[in-house]
């Protein structure tokens, strides 16, 4: 942070020599556009894309991102609290919002619902970077992904790619009876920094289908109307929907019959109750890119 250096000598049976070396002043800041609210005016801000904003009481912290991040060419904010955070998010609408979560006054938890709350920041990818390792509750309130402090720099920067400017283009469309399962994955999705359409049924899909093609389809398969083994038939049939991958997510038990049915139609099938987050977005990703 203080572009200082460490260094060591050692001989053996003679003893060891360390090294600090530290600069009367301290380098500047690499040309990263750096937007502190206190230092702002109303215009520059609206006017401004962000890509990354920080929410971090810790200056360190901030020289850090700053140093991590100088040569890729990505735009940040910083935020010193949590009521500040939320107002530039407002503000910026940043791509992606890294989070601390142990700052006095307004914790990161507090943060995270409040953003999660607000149907105009909702969508925007959270990543938790904290010395906290409460995985389970991070999740549950919207996190995106959890990094624990100290994170190294290819680590921070292999993450924060994902979501900055190669995933908001890519289309999913979730078809699923249960309102409350479509809404959760339809978050889930969005939290990831996909853009999602909605079916409640096989009949609607084809509908969303025709109207504009998804790059992937998340398929319940016992539904009303036009349940899921009819969805992939009729979707088959038109040559400019044959190569959308489809990822079957059901509760049903699957007879041998039924997946040979689904054989050819499908890239995948995971059952409710045994998949895990992590996994899934990892199927996603990949059937998208293949």
């Amino acid at each position: 942070i203080l572009s200082g250096s460490i260094g060591v000598t050692s001989e053996l049976g003679e003893g060891s020599s360390f090294t600090c070396w530290l600069p009367l002043c301290p380098a500047e800041s690499p040309p990263i556009i750096d937007k502190i609210a206190a230092n702002l005016d109303d215009q520059t801000e609206e006017s401004s894309e962000v890509s990354i904003l920080l929410i971090d009481d810790e200056p360190s912290n901030q020289q850090l991102m700053r140093r991590y991040l100088a040569k890729k060419g990505w735009s940040l904010a910083f935020a010193e609290n949590g009521q500040e955070g939320l107002r530039l998010a407002k503000k910026f609408h940043p791509k992606v919002i890294c989070l601390d979560i142990l700052m006095p006054s307004m914790d990161g938890w507090r943060v995270l619902s409040a953003l999660k709350s607000d149907p105009e920041l909702n969508n925007i990818p959270v990543i938790i970077v904290s010395m906290t390792d409460e995985k389970k509750l991070g999740f549950s309130l919207g996190a995106t992904e959890i990094l624990s402090k100290p994170v190294e720099r290819n680590q921070l920067i292999k993450v924060i790619d994902k979501y900055i400017g190669h995933q908001s283009s890519h289309s999913i469309l979730v078809i699923e009876d249960d309102v409350t399962t479509n809404e959760m994955m339809a978050k889930l999705l969005r939290n990831e920094g996909f853009t999602v359409t909605q079916a409640l049924n096989g009949r609607d899909a084809i509908a969303c289908v025709a109207k504009e093609v998804p790059e992937l389809i998340l398929l319940d398969l016992m539904m009303p109307e036009m349940d899921g083994f009819e969805f992939v038939s009729e979707l088959r049939k038109q040559e400019a929907w044959s190569t959308i991958p489809v990822v079957v997510l059901t509760a049903k038990l699957i007879s041998l019959d039924e997946r040979m049915k689904l054989n050819g139609y499908v890239n995948d099938i995971v059952q409710k109750g045994s998949f895990d987050r992590k996994s899934l977005l990892a199927d996603i990703r990949r059937f998208m890119v293949e």
